[in-house]
């Protein structure tokens, strides 16, 4: 039987459409892209002209003979390559709203329930020409790529081009650049790409690895009808500075019964709950002293570890993502982290930008980030009150935000509660006699330590980081992460 081709009179479209399904939906050629297709008014900061694109697609392919699909094999090589991408395309837009059900389905569930729409997007993509197992790939691929969009919108709040910058970034560490490459030859291997976030303290450092996590690969299982796992089961997420020396090895690795003294029964550490095409978070990376740190080196190049205790040789099968300040570079320099650690676990280095760059770049940032953050504490959109907030806030439109977006969280938190915000103005460094006095007033015959503590809480209160109160005491991190903590009288 000869092969069909795509008619000559809608080729064009038909090229058009279908290549806007490798763009990053993050990247301003995405939205111009749309704009083309759809008209000038599409509002790009939605969720997406998902609708009018869905319609599009269903005129086209009735246009080009099909009744709700088409078989891409009934067509010539080339012409069958568009078809396919035009169906898949056109299959996650048909389904999309059901996607969405889904996953506000399975927020409050503690394990997978069925997707209604299951056996239709089967049925639609076989009729496609899709084998059975390859439909089965496609709709999992379908509700990540579904989960991913909405993740990345929700919880990293902002449209500055540094901003969409970042979200396009780490759209591409879930897809890579190129999508077709993920399908082909990437999806089973994108555990093997670790990455590093870095940022000022408050930047979403924490809402960026979520985002991701909530993010990952989950496959569908056509005889229940269900994805194998509920999203928020496939990030495990740890701080790594709350842990002492001797605990952060077994709430990284495990451990066996009687490996240590208290240990009274075996323990189950991150990397062990980590399921298949699951994600790890590592906050504070910069905590794993070095001995770990070889550890944690040969996990990520072998894929294997071992509980405390133990011999047995475990597989890991997720990804890792960390998190550092910008202070990493100084761990690095003083030999504090190692070099060959730091270039395996970052396959790219990933920096979020500070709340002050992006209120320079466009002056509708600050609004649109009071009003996500505003909505997301009351679960309300009550325009008075919203106004009454942002006015608050923009009272203080010269200040640094030096805490950043968890600052402008604590800002709204405050307007709320008390009708006003009153940044924490911390007084200029200085060496004066006076300004020492006026530190320690109050503290009476105070010990060296105290005296020591009470100086650290300074520090931390001015910068932030404890990585900068280590610096300038000439202590390391831990010491200096005591000394703020430690009570001061």
């Amino acid at each position: 039987m000869p092969k069909k081709s795509i008619d000559v009179s809608i080729k064009d479209r038909c090229l058009q459409i279908a290549s806007l399904a490798f763009l990053n939906p993050f990247t301003p050629e995405r939205q111009a892209r749309y704009r083309e297709l759809l008209g000038e008014n599409q509002d790009m900061d939605a969720d997406g002209p998902f609708p009018e694109l869905r319609k599009t697609l269903e005129e086209l392919i009735e246009n080009l003979g099909g009744e709700g699909a088409l078989d891409y094999r009934t067509y010539g090589a080339q012409d069958g390559e568009w078809i396919r991408i035009l169906t898949l395309f056109a299959g996650y837009h048909r389904f999309y709203q059901e996607l969405d059900a889904h996953l506000q389905r399975e927020q409050d569930q503690t394990s997978p329930c069925a997707f209604s729409h299951g056996d239709g997007c089967m049925d639609y993509l076989q009729r496609g020409g899709f084998s059975e197992e390859e439909a089965t790939w496609y709709i999992g691929v379908f509700y990540q790529l579904r989960r991913a969009h909405r993740a990345i919108r929700e919880f990293l709040v902002g449209e500055t081009s540094c901003m969409m910058s970042f979200k396009a970034r780490l759209w591409s560490h879930l897809f890579t650049h190129d999508i077709r490459h993920y399908e082909t030859c990437m999806w089973e291997r994108m555990e093997d790409f670790s990455l590093l976030l870095v940022g000022e303290t408050g930047t979403g450092k924490g809402n960026a690895a979520q985002a991701m996590g909530l993010s990952c690969y989950i496959p569908y299982e056509p005889k229940t009808r269900k994805f194998a796992m509920i999203p928020r089961a496939m990030f495990v997420a740890t701080n790594l500075s709350q842990y002492s020396l001797s605990l952060v090895e077994s709430e990284l690795f495990g451990h066996r019964k009687g490996a240590f003294t208290g240990a009274l029964k075996d323990h189950e550490g991150l990397f062990s709950r980590c399921p298949e095409y699951g994600m790890v978070f590592l906050d504070e990376i910069v905590e794993v002293p070095l001995t770990l740190q070889i550890k944690l080196l040969r996990l990520l190049q072998d894929r294997e570890f071992s509980p405390v205790g133990s011999d047995q040789l475990l597989r890991f099968k997720g990804r890792v993502v960390a998190a550092a300040s910008p202070e990493m570079d100084q761990a690095l320099l003083k030999g504090q982290f190692r070099e060959d650690f730091y270039y395996r676990l970052c396959s790219d280095r990933l920096a979020l930008p500070p709340l002050r760059e992006r209120l320079c770049e466009s002056s509708r940032e600050l609004p649109r980030l009071v009003s996500g953050l505003f909505r997301k504490m009351t679960g309300t959109q009550d325009k008075a009150l919203l106004a009454s907030v942002l006015r608050q806030i923009e009272a203080h439109a010269e200040h640094g935000w030096p805490g950043n977006v968890r600052e402008l969280e604590q800002a709204i938190r405050q307007v709320l509660i008390k009708g006003f915000y009153e940044p924490l103005i911390l007084p200029k460094e200085s060496h004066s006699s006076v300004d020492q006095g006026m530190l320690f007033d109050g503290m009476g015959e105070a010990s060296a330590e105290q005296c020591l503590a009470a100086y650290a809480q300074h520090l931390y209160r001015k910068h932030q980081s404890y990585e900068a109160v280590a610096r300038i005491l000439s202590v390391d991190r831990r010491t200096a992460r005591k000394y703020v903590q430690l009570p001061a009288d």
